[in-house]
């Protein structure tokens, strides 16, 4: 995707889409996934990961890494069929409403998932 056959530049979207080196014109284009122990950003980082690409290749990876901390434990004692349950249902992770807000440049958004405190 590139403006005109003329002008050979790729656009915002082209690069989105289907680039291969996004942060090369876009520095801003990734997400950071930051797993903290605590309520705070002081607390100590559990997990941390640049998370960068086109944005399929980004969506799924952001969605593999919120599935990888969704803990799910297996009781197969207490009844006759095996009994799961996760930290946090699959359906309540993909319904989680973000709070975001943009910084004074415009290449900055933060996102954060506060719901999904792991206690």
């Amino acid at each position: 995707m590139i403006r005109s056959a003329q002008e050979p530049v790729p656009t915002v979207l082209g690069l989105l889409v289907i680039g291969k080196a996004t942060r090369d014109f876009l520095p801003g284009a990734y997400v950071q996934f930051l797993r903290i122990e605590g309520n705070s950003l002081g607390d100590p980082v559990m997990d941390e990961e640049l998370i960068d690409g086109t944005v399929a290749d980004v969506v799924k990876r952001l969605d593999d890494k919120l599935l990888a901390h969704n803990h799910t434990s297996v009781d197969f004692t207490s009844a006759a069929v095996e009994q799961r349950k996760s930290t946090y249902p699959i359906i309540a992770i993909a319904a989680v409403d973000p709070k975001c807000g943009a910084s004074p440049q415009l290449w900055e958004y933060q996102c954060t998932f506060e719901g999904l405190l792991v206690r």
